[in-house]
């Protein structure tokens, strides 16, 4: 239920809770008879005023109930977002930090290559992928000629997948199928700042990225 939703019934039962008007349909006038029937028919109209405003009371009542049930879903609803957007806002924000010292080949596998990254900049360092280092505003130097990077791939057209830095990678080829095949082609960066794909056969150094 929205806001508007619970506002207009709010509304609603606020228009449910108003007493409903009494018609008396006998008056009477001094030194004239009441007659009986005309009494309690007046008795009649009081009642039946009296049971309608009775049972609109209980609506009321009932509709209030369903409305506070309501508000306590949305509130409860609300807090769990409101959590969950503040996890995601005080996670680890990963960006480029630098170049491993340890040369491994593309084939040494995810936990591999950021192992070599934790060594140089701790626990929380690993792999960096192709959108941090584009991101990035440091320049730091390489000492082989190229480092491992994890592509991030933008879209497929055919065979060719294009990384976000817009590299065409061949299909089957990039990251050394998972880190796992020396004997195929990886993707990384050169000394000056250009993506490419390198011999995963290679020693060469990790891009790391750290919080």
């Amino acid at each position: 239920m929205n806001r508007l939703t619970t506002i207009g019934l709010l509304l609603l039962v606020a228009g449910s809770a108003i007493a409903d008007d009494v018609t008396i349909p006998n008056t009477f006038t001094a030194g004239t008879p009441a007659r009986a029937a005309e009494v309690n028919e007046n008795f009649t109209a009081v009642e039946t005023s009296v049971d309608d405003n009775a049972m609109d009371v209980t609506d009321t009542a009932q509709a209030l109930a369903t409305v506070s049930a309501n508000v306590g879903a949305n509130t409860t609803n609300i807090e769990a977002v409101t959590q969950a957007v503040s996890a995601l806002a005080s996670g680890p924000n990963y960006k480029f930090v630098g170049f491993s010292t340890a040369t491994l080949t593309g084939g040494s596998g995810f936990f591999g290559l950021t192992a070599a990254c934790q060594v140089d900049f701790g626990p929380d360092a690993r792999l960096a992928n192709s959108q941090e280092v584009i991101d990035s505003t440091i320049q730091p130097a390489l000492t082989t000629s190229g480092a491992w990077v994890q592509a991030v791939i933008l879209f497929t057209a055919g065979s060719v997948r294009t990384d976000v830095s817009g590299f065409p990678i061949s299909a089957g080829t990039h990251n050394c199928i998972s880190w796992g095949d020396s004997n195929t082609w990886g993707f990384g960066v050169r000394p000056n700042g250009i993506m490419d794909q390198l011999l995963c056969s290679d020693s060469l150094q990790v891009a790391c990225s750290a919080p």
